[in-house]
């Protein structure tokens, strides 16, 4: 997967592209250990979020009912 930020102007109808940045990323070989590292990380990332107060603001939302009411 790659990732480039950079800036796009427009001029006549034509488009040009200037990238600045570019990022990369390639998953591991082994299906299973990318398995166990996004299953860790959503772990990881729910704890975080019960911590601190993200799901229960979540909950609230879906149930309709606004903050501090």
């Amino acid at each position: 997967m790659r990732t480039a930020t950079g800036w796009l102007t427009v001029d006549n109808g034509e488009a040009l592209y200037a990238p600045h940045t570019s990022v990369g990323m390639a998953a591991p070989p082994s299906r299973t250990v990318m398995t166990v590292a996004n299953g860790l990380l959503a772990k990881q990332g729910l704890r975080r979020a019960r911590r601190n107060g993200t799901t229960a603001h979540l909950h609230h939302l879906a149930a309709g009912v606004r903050p501090g009411a």
